[in-house]
């Protein structure tokens, strides 16, 4: 694709906010809707940013760069995904070419971008995708499958039909006739690089990315095993570590600096270890939520429930601050936790952990000032 033409196009990058699109994994009310008839009942706006989710994620992970269209002009390519690198030429992509529409794709839905992918081809704007795929809405319909199915029929009907719906809508400068030159290119051009991607594997593919449970209210996908804690404490862990030996040195009135100040009393190694452990597991849910849903504000909540749940017993009186720390654990496993997207993942580490999170992040200290 010339340099030229690149100007048309744009990384792609996150996806419109769709506020909207998610009450069943809240909670909240209404009736669940299978992914596939939700599908179908996208409006424009909405299936823009279903492309844009799928495009993101699943697609920017499969290739090695994923651009969209950068507007009017963009001559039949909605999402462009290059297989080889900026340096290598000609540079190899697949084209995805998205249609919301109100029924299945019919051929006369079709017939342009088809012309546009031969002309603009022929012309040298851009060079022939490996794949060219059809990504609609509600699918492409019966007729025109069989067409794709059988490229040297799809070439037929589109010959067929170039004057009535091509030679006068490909380009508004222009009457681009099917003659000469570039009827012999129609005529040789490979039309089995012309796929269409069904609606069902359009929403699989998208279940591989963060944003299908907020869209389609299914589901987390099941949590992977917490790692065990390094045996050394991670430069991020400091304060909350320093927050256990300050409790620690509060219950043994003597001074703890490290592991070694408390090292003979067993019941203080077994919190310390269970601390460190509960801070992992708790991170790990911070990582799988980012991972698995558009944002981090489902987190931001959970800590924040948490934050105010435990209110009560940090400013009630405790005989230390390790008297403080359990208290605050103890009650931890029995909060109530309000309508979020992880109250169905949370596990009881995860609840200690956030504990420590929380003292990490400076808002509990377990010495009152």
């Amino acid at each position: 694709m010339p340099v030229n033409n690149q100007k048309l196009l744009e990384d792609i990058g996150l996806p419109s906010s769709w506020p909207s699109a998610n009450r069943n994994l809240l909670g909240l009310s209404g009736a669940w809707v299978e992914p596939i008839k939700r599908l179908s009942i996208f409006d424009a706006d909405e299936f823009e940013i279903f492309v844009e989710q799928w495009a993101s994620e699943y697609l920017l992970h499969k290739y090695y760069q994923v651009q969209k269209r950068g507007g009017s002009g963009d001559k039949g390519r909605d999402v462009v995904a290059w297989i080889d690198s900026p340096d290598v030429s000609p540079r190899k992509w697949d084209s995805y070419q998205c249609k919301h529409y109100k029924n299945p794709l019919m051929p006369s839905d079709f017939w342009l971008e088809l012309g546009k992918l031969c002309y603009y081809t022929f012309i040298g704007d851009f060079t022939t995708p490996e794949t060219y795929y059809v990504v609609a809405s509600l699918g492409v319909g019966t007729t025109l499958q069989d067409y794709i199915d059988d490229p040297e029929q799809l070439r037929t009907r589109l010959i067929e039909n170039w004057q009535k719906y091509c030679e006068d809508h490909i380009t508004a400068s222009a009457r681009i006739a099917l003659e000469g030159d570039f009827e012999t290119y129609v005529n040789q051009f490979d039309f089995s690089i012309i796929q269409s991607l069904s609606p069902n594997t359009l929403i699989d593919q998208h279940s591989h990315t963060k944003y299908h449970a907020y869209v389609f209210g299914t589901k987390l996908e099941p949590r992977p095993s917490v790692p065990s804690p390094p045996s050394n404490v991670a430069p991020f862990e400091t304060r909350y570590i320093q927050n256990i030996y300050d409790a620690f040195a509060d219950h043994l009135k003597v001074e703890v600096r490290d592991r070694d100040g408390f090292a003979n009393a067993e019941h203080l190694v077994h919190a310390f270890d269970h601390a460190r452990e509960s801070f992992y597991s708790a991170e790990a849910l911070k990582e799988f939520a980012r991972d698995n849903l558009p944002d981090n504000s489902y987190f931001i909540d959970i800590l924040k429930q948490f934050f105010d749940g435990l209110q009560v017993v940090l400013y009630e009186p405790h005989v230390d601050g390790f008297s403080r720390m359990l208290a605050a654990h103890k009650l931890s496993t029995t909060l109530q936790i309000d309508s979020n997207a992880l109250r169905d993942v949370i596990r009881s580490n995860d609840r200690v952990g956030m504990c420590h999170q929380l003292s990490n992040e400076g808002k509990i200290k377990w010495i009152k000032p």
